[in-house]
């Protein structure tokens, strides 16, 4: 079966080669056990790569660029009108040429692409909601793909995160994928190795930006961080914010803070090792694969009670800021610090529940689900 699908995610061009956002990349890899073919439609950017962006080595997929359009201001919003013409011509090339198609929301391409694929496009499909679900806010556009994909205008079943009240049949819940069986079996060894009781790290996972909260966790390391008993913070990735954020780092006292920039995963997989905590004080959030990620580990989440993270953390495995205050993260910190016993207990359940996030058991309820529903 041939498979195309219709993102917004980045992708460079380096001697020749395309590069794409390495956890993406490592989802359609996982795909192409289900598709014989995956054309992946999606922007080409001019730039450089960064150490999160992969080459695509996998002969079974064939990145096809669409024209970049969109952005804050006014005229690049209006430029979205202008490209569409030539992306739809290129969707419709691929489209019509494939058994399956899957659209990537909420993105500017939907604008157009949804419409598209429900009046002009018969082949079978399915659309995966990588954003909130329960999230009421957001751009115009944004809210109507999601109104558009409630009432089915779309005619094909939608996966979302996290399981919701008054769910239509057609809304799917999936778990992100993002482990592989290797991957969860070394996490396990690691986890049932770490050692909880004496000095612990912090790992931040996330784009230097305001909505990612990292802000939070350096201001509660203000507070005292000699009481915490804590080693080290580790913080991955990289933002617009990110001289704020070193300035800021620069006045907490008693605390090493390695700012390590945007790492691959290979690298990330050897700080989720290292640290005992996943610290993510986000403002707003689907749900975090960094969090399932890290769980492997043996990494306890600390993380905003915000989208669907609590369908999946609770206080059996996590725990969760219902004030996403510094100091209510530092009370947090304190008592994790204290509390050796209970922090173990959740390191093993997180590494459990973690399972639920293999690439296996997304491509098995794809294939039952979805192929085979048809």
């Amino acid at each position: 079966m041939v498979l195309t699908i219709i993102s917004h995610t980045p992708h460079f061009q380096k001697d020749g080669q395309f590069y794409s956002w390495g956890p993406t990349l490592r989802e359609l890899n996982s795909l192409t056990r289900l598709f014989s073919i995956i054309f992946h439609l999606a922007p080409l950017h001019n730039g450089h790569t960064t150490p999160g962006y992969a080459q695509i080595e996998n002969k079974k997929i064939r990145f096809v660029p669409l024209r970049h359009a969109g952005g804050e201001s006014l005229i690049n919003k209006v430029n979205i009108l202008f490209k569409m013409p030539n992306n739809l011509i290129t969707i419709h090339k691929y489209c019509s040429q494939s058994d399956w198609i899957q659209f990537r929301a909420p993105t500017n391409l939907g604008i157009y692409v949804l419409p598209y694929l429900s009046f002009f496009c018969s082949q079978n499909r399915w659309v995966k909601y990588a954003g909130s679900w329960g999230k009421k806010d957001g751009t115009f556009f944004y809210r109507l793909q999601k109104e558009w994909l409630i009432n089915n205008f779309q005619r094909c079943q939608v996966t979302i995160n996290g399981k919701w009240v008054n769910q239509k049949k057609h809304c799917l819940s999936f778990e992100n994928p993002c482990l592989t069986n290797k991957e969860l079996k070394f996490g396990k060894i690691i986890s049932k190795k770490k050692t909880y009781d004496t000095s612990l790290k912090i790992c931040f996972v996330g784009h230097l930006e305001s909505d990612k909260g990292l802000e939070k966790l350096l201001l509660a390391l203000k507070f005292n961080f000699k009481k915490l008993n804590y080693e080290k913070v580790y913080i991955a990735g990289d933002g617009s914010k990110k001289q704020y954020y070193l300035e800021l780092a620069k006045t907490i006292a008693d605390v090493k803070i390695d700012f390590l920039g945007e790492v691959n995963k290979s690298n990330l997989n050897k700080i989720y090792e290292k640290c005992h905590l996943l610290v993510l004080p986000s403002n707003s959030e689907g749900f975090p694969k960094v969090i399932a990620e890290a769980g492997a580990y043996g990494c306890v989440p600390v993380v905003s009670n915000v989208g669907s993270i609590n369908h999946y953390i609770n206080a059996s495995n996590g725990y969760l800021l219902n004030r996403n205050i510094p100091k209510a993260l530092y009370e947090i910190l304190f008592m994790i610090s204290g509390d050796r016993d209970t922090l173990k207990s959740k390191a093993n359940n997180i590494t459990l529940l973690s399972r639920k996030f293999s690439f296996k058991k997304y491509n098995h309820r794809i294939d039952s689900l979805i192929l085979k529903a048809k």
